[in-house]
């Protein structure tokens, strides 16, 4: 990071995780709270990419016990649509803003072309 910082210090830099702290360190080696608060990227989008609410949602608990607001700014949801229809997608996306993330990143934009029932949900979310 510091290399970055040196050569382009306009440049950010983040990195795709895991969505579950504990699966993400355990299996996957990416100790992502560690590299937020250490400062080694700028942001991070965990690919909490489940069609199930259920999953997703703990996965957002484990995030919410885990970061204070200082580090919560630093993450943006990351949200699937290629396996689970607009309806569903749309929820996940409406409950990652009442959880206050600063943003949302929507896998994958090939999906949203194909079906235009993603953004005409997703242009409305806030209108609910």
């Amino acid at each position: 990071k510091s290399l970055i910082n040196d050569s382009y210090p306009e440049v950010l830099l983040s990195a795709a995780v895991k969505p579950n702290l504990y699966i993400a360190r355990e299996r996957f080696l990416q100790e992502w709270d560690v590299w937020l608060a250490a400062g080694y990227v700028d942001w991070v989008v965990p690919m909490n990419y489940s069609p199930n609410m259920r999953e997703f949602s703990r996965n957002i608990s484990v995030i919410n016990d885990h970061f204070t607001k200082k580090y919560r700014d630093k993450i943006i949801m990351g949200i699937a649509i290629y396996n689970q229809d607009p309806i569903d997608a749309a929820k996940k996306v409406k409950y990652s803003i009442d959880e206050r993330f600063i943003g949302i990143s929507v896998f994958s934009y090939n999906q949203m072309k194909r079906n235009s029932d993603y953004s005409i949900l997703f242009d409305n979310i806030n209108e609910k």
